[in-house]
């Protein structure tokens, strides 16, 4: 494994190089072997990956007006890249981000994206006041209970999913793998400045490779955005141990 040192014309490399990659740990960047992922995929990867071949045809099919619809709302909201830099990107690539997330909160995928929705929802911070894991493992099923407090009321309403990791060490500060969508919902209109918005119930463990038990400890990661265009507004994320 290389260390690298950034100097004033190059200050930051990401990404893969004649089967290297680089990385960015705590207190050093490096350049290491790129690990050979299992070649197995699990139902939750098939489902994607078959939800992202419907969503490539429906763009085939769309009218050049539609097509606009979702170029300008790419233009109007820019999106962080893996350098964390702000860009734009293609009417294609969102409308394929937008309707991923309409059909991972149960939505069908829509021809027609609509640039006039905007809620104006923000929360001033959001947690998990309850995560935990019961059953047999193969057959587990969660309880959450997460509250967002609210910064800013809107009369739009506001989706937002969250994702979890598998399990990882309580040692870990900071996480830059794959998250599994855990469930979504929906903060209707009417919430006020300072009101608590709280969301619980129970489902199934998100399909991965990893069983899930008490005392796990994992990052959950809450994305919320409109339905209606695929405009999102704020994330966060945080490590939670499972009760």
């Amino acid at each position: 494994m290389a260390i690298v040192q950034y100097t004033a014309i190059v200050n930051q490399l990401r990404g893969k190089l004649n089967g290297s990659v680089f990385n960015k740990a705590r207190t050093a960047y490096t350049l290491q072997g790129k690990q050979t992922p299992n070649k197995a995929t699990t139902v939750s990867q098939n489902q994607n990956r078959n939800l992202f071949g419907q969503i490539q045809r429906t763009w085939k099919s769309l009218t050049n007006a539609q097509r606009s619809n979702a170029a300008l709302i790419a233009a109007n909201h820019p999106v962080r890249d893996r350098l964390g830099n702000l860009v734009h990107i293609s009417g294609y690539n969102w409308f394929i981000k937008a309707n991923m997330f309409r059909v991972s909160t149960g939505y069908p995928i829509a021809n027609n994206l609509n640039p006039a929705v905007i809620s104006t929802y923000t929360f001033s911070s959001a947690f998990v006041q309850d995560l935990s894991v019961t059953g047999l493992p193969g057959s587990e099923s969660m309880s959450y209970d997460f509250r967002f407090n609210v910064a800013t009321g809107s009369a739009i309403g506001l989706q937002f999913s969250v994702y979890i990791s598998e399990p990882v060490s309580p040692g870990i500060t900071s996480f830059y793998g794959n998250y599994l969508l855990f469930f979504s919902g929906e903060i209707e209109p009417g919430y006020n400045n300072g009101d608590t918005f709280i969301y619980f119930g129970s489902g199934a463990v998100p399909s991965g490779k990893a069983q899930y038990k008490t005392g796990d400890t994992v990052w959950v990661r809450v994305l919320f955005y409109t339905i209606a265009n695929g405009v999102t507004y704020q994330e966060y994320i945080f490590q939670h141990r499972l009760t």
